[in-house]
C-alpha cells in the first residue's frame, strides 16, 4: 500500500508546504474538499469496496485542519510528523487510519477526534491541577 496523507481544509499554500515536507517519504497527498468530507476515508484513499456518497442534508462540514495517515510505518511515523510540524506547526488533530475508522466519513472521523482531543486536554488540565505534594 502506498503511504498516503490526506489534508482537510488545507489552504493550497498549506497544502504545497505539506508536500514538500512528505516529499522524503514518498507519500501520495490528497488534498480533500469540504464537499468531499461526506465521503468515506476509504473511498478518498482509493481503496476497493468503497463508493462514493450522495451528499446528506443534516451532515454539517468541519473547518479545522486534519491530517488522516494511511500506510505510514511506525519507525517513519515520528519522523514524519515531526517533518510537517517543523514546516505547518502545531496541528491539533491527526489520525492514523484504522481497520475502524476506515469506514467512517470525514466528518465522522473528525468529530471523534475532536472530542478525543478535548478529553485529553481536560485531563492534562485536571493533573496539572492536582499535583501531589511532597
Amino acid at each position: 500500500m502506498t503511504p498516503t496523507i490526506l489534508l482537510y481544509n488545507f489552504s493550497p499554500a498549506r497544502t504545497a508546504l505539506a508536500n514538500k515536507a512528505l516529499l522524503p517519504y514518498k507519500c501520495a497527498v490528497i488534498s480533500v474538499s469540504e464537499k468531499d468530507q461526506i465521503q468515506k476515508i476509504g473511498f478518498m484513499l482509493g481503496e476497493n469496496g468503497f463508493e462514493k456518497q450522495k451528499p446528506a442534508v443534516t451532515q454539517r462540514s468541519f473547518k479545522d485542519e486534519l491530517i488522516v495517515i494511511s500506510g505510514i510505518s511506525s519507525d517513519k511515523l515520528n519522523l514524519l510528523l515531526i517533518s510537517i510540524r517543523s514546516v505547518l506547526g502545531q496541528i491539533d488533530y491527526k489520525a492514523l487510519v484504522t481497520d475502524t475508522n476506515i469506514n467512517w466519513t470525514g466528518i465522522q472521523l473528525f468529530t471523534e477526534i475532536k472530542h478525543e482531543h478535548k478529553q485529553f486536554n481536560s485531563q492534562c488540565a485536571i493533573q496539572t491541577v492536582q499535583k501531589p505534594t511532597i
